[in-house]
């Protein structure tokens, strides 16, 4: 919309740009693209596309490498290129992550 764009809507357009039909929610789309994590985050070994899962609160990004993740950053108000550990720290837990 003119307003931005919410966590959601910023996965399902980039996943739909790249040919995968997708969920418009977050539940559909933890439903469709997660697995547990088999290991603590910190041990998994992030590549880029990798879709993340936060809760509490709720939120989802793609990786752009090993590091960094793309997300509608609701602290910043706009589309943000950060370090995961960035988000982490300001409270999101990750729950799940998959590759489409």
């Amino acid at each position: 919309t003119p307003l931005g764009v919410d966590t959601e809507g910023l996965v399902q357009f980039a996943l739909e740009m790249a040919g995968f039909e997708t969920p418009r929610f977050y539940k559909g789309l933890l439903e469709k693209f997660s697995q547990p994590l088999p290991c603590h985050w910190r041990d998994v070994l992030w590549n880029r596309k990798d879709v993340v899962f936060f809760e509490n609160p709720e939120h989802i990004g793609i990786m752009a490498d090993k590091d960094h993740i793309i997300h509608a950053c609701p602290d910043a108000m706009q589309v943000t290129v950060e370090p995961i550990d960035n988000v982490l720290k300001r409270g999101y837990q990750i729950c799940a992550a998959g590759r489409p």
